[in-house]
């Protein structure tokens, strides 16, 4: 059974950067069913924010069927540089963290 995930602020007072973060686990029915009323009333009242879990949804299914030749050269060097990027910062905070927590 999946582990259901939990807030302590109403979702309502979030904005929608806010409670992208508790997308992935909505769209997983991860959510208490507290928070996921919470989630759906903030889809209701917010047509922005349901245009884009819309097109995740449709990113997630395109990604799941895409073979790697298919994907355009630009947009392949794109989603790579943006992951060397992350994988970078990441490590960068790893030898921070490890040089300022060993002294």
């Amino acid at each position: 059974m999946p582990k259901v995930k939990t807030t302590r602020q109403p979702l309502s007072a979030k904005t929608c950067k806010q409670i992208t973060e508790l997308m992935a686990d909505y769209l997983t029915d991860k959510l208490r069913p507290m928070l996921k009323a919470e989630f759906e009333k903030h889809l209701s009242l917010c047509p922005d924010y349901v245009n884009f879990i819309n097109t995740y949804k449709k990113t997630v299914q395109s990604a799941v069927t895409l073979r790697p030749e298919e994907i355009p050269p630009k947009v392949r060097d794109n989603i790579l540089n943006f992951l060397r990027k992350k994988l970078r910062r990441a490590g960068a905070i790893v030898i921070y963290l490890i040089t300022h927590l060993s002294a």
